[in-house]
């Protein structure tokens, strides 16, 4: 069914292609803002699976750094700290990896070295693994620059302790500070031009009294500072103008699972500590995460709690380094109008701050500027230097896209996009650019895992979610929900936490669904969620690695791709029972698709490269043209042409990207470039009604669109 791929021709002369990104604002934990220090205006955000942004103050949004990041460089978009150099505000570093486990699917961690303030970047590999994506990512920051002596960087590892660099970040060595896990890194005031700061303070995760440690001699040795709290570990730590270094503390590393906070200063010249917590913890457990010392009014400063859910948490103001402290949430509006989604989130709540606030950073040239985070994006405010006036906080995310895609799907009518988001739920996605026009799942259920249509009657979808009910369907296309009536029995939810509801399909008609659920068999049902069968010689979900997939013709067919056991079954009566078809296709595939007006066409795509069956799962034959294939969907067919656009997200020729084929396989175009790569690509589906429309849902980066537009049009940022 496939020819011998020949070289792609360009597009037509007088169309471009190009990627922006679905309006969607935030959705996902941010866990830290970087001011710099000496450069007005300049700012970072790090994210702990969506890579760094820079703000643009110009046109008022975050632009993406990473998008460059390949498929093997994916677990780099969680960046774990930000540093910058006093010296030079062009020079950017970001120590870069999400996870610390040394498994066959991760990576050690890099430093990524930018002298253009993020358009560019060298990648330098380092010896340990990091934990962006891992708790203690919203303490910091922990990777530093030395402010006298631009060629000296510390950075405070997840598990392997304290490093530093004399080259500007190009080779490392570990220092002698005995402790595993560096929370941050902080220069004490002083020193000369050209010269290592002496002086470097580090907090530790330690609970008996040595979180706190100091080096006189600019890191070569190191010793507990006397009388740090026990029981407590830093979060982040700021000095004064007043000499006295500023700490807030909590008896876990976060941002969940801490009951036990402080907020307390250290005197250096005298060895004393004082503590100036705002409320103390009792019957409402809580710690203190977030501090900011304002640089222009000595005094001033802010703190956060971290993990108060019962009242929700605070951001306490002092003007007196904390002799007194006011909270801010009394005199606070959080204006909603650019995210509409965040009302349903919160249950409709105005006034609350929100929670996972990890960070909160006064800007050093402008006291009444200030961000703080949360788990799902940015507040910022204008006017914090009148300490009486209202607060009027904006959700400030305009191009962080922040959000954990889990599925995509686009019908032949109604709105071109609905999504599957991971903690915030989805949408349906009736203007791509804009969020305010599109339309939030209510009720919402926190992260949805499945998502299909019924592609001979589109207005019925069906979705899962982590909260009870755990699943629902629309009959309008995802305007309007109703909760299924029942589950089945194997998701099992005693406290209510939630659970891992995990795929589900609908057939071709809109009559029968088929579910999944975590460490489950499949299940059917043919009334819309009133009662659940079991089929019949289906794998069990072991790995939560089965997903249901109908055919998009005929409404008796289903079938699911065990990729561990590198097998595919089939159903021809609806899903009640299963047969075993293929069992030579790729282990650790991607996800299967059935094609659109083609009954028994499924497309897989693995370690060999590209492969197809036509009769239904039973065989499967190679596509030539791809080493590696990790993600396949269809589009539009071409003008004149009958089967659908074949995209592909994968590596031909040693050349990574995503391509498209208009002619079953016989030519593919190459769609990315090296600037936008989208190495951590989760699911992909194409749009039926516009030809070479292609939407990314991205594994941190929200949703990507790519389609040809016309040179002279201006693509939206």
């Amino acid at each position: 069914m496939a020819q011998t791929p020949s070289p792609a021709p360009s597009p037509a002369p007088k169309a471009v292609y190009s990627w922006t990104h679905v309006d969607i604002r935030g959705g996902g934990f941010v866990p830290g803002v970087v001011f710099h220090p000496t450069q007005p205006g300049l700012l970072y955000a790090r994210t702990d699976i969506g890579g760094a942004y820079r703000y643009d103050g110009a046109a008022d949004r975050w632009v993406p750094l990473l998008d460059f990041l390949g498929h093997d460089d994916a677990m780099l978009n969680g960046v774990l700290s930000i540093g910058l150099d006093p010296q030079n505000p062009d020079r950017l570093y970001l120590a870069c990896g999400e996870y610390t486990a040394d498994t066959p699917w991760n990576r050690k961690a890099a430093l990524l070295i930018s002298n253009d303030r993020g358009r560019t970047f060298d990648k330098v590999e380092l010896p340990f693994y990091l934990g962006g994506n891992e708790d203690g990512r919203s303490t910091g920051e922990r990777l530093q620059v030395d402010p006298h002596l631009g060629s000296t960087l510390f950075l405070g590892t997840s598990k392997t302790g304290l490093w530093t660099s004399a080259d500007a970040g190009r080779n490392w060595s570990k220092t002698a500070l005995p402790a595993s896990h560096i929370l941050f890194v902080l220069f004490a005031p002083g020193g000369k031009a050209g010269s290592a700061t002496s002086t470097v303070y580090a907090g530790v995760e330690d609970r008996d009294g040595k979180s706190l440690y100091v080096s006189e001699d600019a890191g070569k040795s190191w010793s507990p500072v006397k009388g740090a709290p026990r029981g407590l570990m830093p979060h982040h730590g700021e000095f004064g103008a007043d000499g006295r270094l500023y700490l807030t503390f909590g008896n876990n590393l976060g941002p969940n699972g801490v009951t036990d906070g402080a907020v307390k200063t250290y005197d250096p010249a005298k060895g004393d500590w004082s503590d100036i917590t705002p409320l103390k913890p009792g019957s409402e457990t809580f710690g203190y995460a977030g501090l900011s010392l304002d640089r222009r009014t000595p005094g001033v400063m802010v703190v956060s709690t971290l993990n108060r859910w019962g009242s929700g948490d605070e951001i306490f103001r002092s003007a007196d380094y904390g002799k007194s402290w006011s909270p801010v949430s009394k005199r606070s509006h959080f204006h909603t109008e650019d995210a509409p989604w965040l009302l349903p989130f919160a249950g409709g709540a105005h006034d609350r701050i929100g929670h996972w606030i990890g960070d909160i950073d006064i800007d050093p040239f402008d006291s009444d500027r200030v961000f703080y985070v949360t788990g799902y994006g940015l507040w910022e405010n204008r006017t914090f230097g009148d300490s009486k006036a209202p607060l009027h906080w904006l959700f400030t995310n305009a191009g962080l896209e922040e959000t954990a895609t889990l599925e995509l799907i686009s019908p032949p009518q109604g709105a071109p996009l609905i999504s599957a988001l991971g903690d915030i739920g989805g949408l349906r996605h009736d203007d791509l650019f804009s969020v305010k026009n599109s339309t939030y799942f209510v009720p919402n259920g926190t992260t949805t895992r499945g998502l299909d249509f019924a592609e001979l009657k589109p207005d019925i979808v069906v979705r899962t979610s982590d909260k009870h009910p755990y699943g629902y369907y629309s009959l309008d296309g995802g305007k309007s929900w109703a909760g299924f009536a029942s589950a089945p029995p194997t998701i099992v939810d005693p406290q209510g936490h939630g659970v891992m509801t995990m795929g589900i399909a609908i057939n071709a008609d809109g009559t029968r669904l088929m579910w999944i659920p975590a460490k489950s068999e499949p299940y059917v049902s043919s009334d819309m969620g009133r009662t659940w069968v079991k089929s019949q010689g289906a794998p069990v979900n072991t790995d939560n690695h089965l997903y249901p997939v109908s055919d998009r013709v005929n409404p008796n067919r289903f079938y699911l791709y065990d990729n561990r056991k590198k097998t595919v079954h089939y159903s021809e009566d609806g899903g009640a029972t299963f047969r075993t078809g293929s069992t030579s296709v790729p282990d650790w595939g991607s996800r299967m698709r059935a094609t659109p007006g083609q009954e028994g066409h499924l497309w897989l795509g693995g370690w060999n490269g590209l492969n197809v069956s036509d009769d239904g799962g039973r065989t499967f034959s190679s596509v030539p043209g791809f080493q590696q294939v990790w993600g396949v969907t269809f589009g539009k067919p071409a003008p004149n042409e009958t089967y659908p656009t074949i995209f592909v997200w994968g590596k031909s020729g040693d050349k990574e990207g995503v391509y498209m084929s208009p002619d079953l396989g016989s030519r593919w175009i190459k769609l990315t470039t090296h600037a936008q790569t989208f190495g951590n690509i989760s699911v992909m589906t194409g749009d039926p009604r516009v030809f070479g429309r292609v939407y990314l849902g991205m594994g941190g980066r929200g949703i990507m669109v790519g389609e040809f537009k016309l040179k002279n049009t201006e693509a939206a940022q």
